[in-house]
């Protein structure tokens, strides 16, 4: 389980690296990953603040 949450966020982290160099047109992807993510979007990047 905890394996799989990881390849989720590392995937979750791409998406979040590919989202910024588009434009701001696409929805991030905070907003469309699991709630459960927002822990581990917290932790690798402090200065992104999870949406609850």
């Amino acid at each position: 389980m905890n394996h799989l949450l990881q390849q989720l966020s590392l995937l979750s982290l791409q998406a979040l690296l590919l989202s910024s160099s588009f434009p701001q047109t696409l929805p991030p992807p905070l907003l469309l990953s699991p709630p459960l993510l927002s822990p581990l979007f917290s932790r690798y990047h402090p200065q992104v603040s999870p949406i609850v």
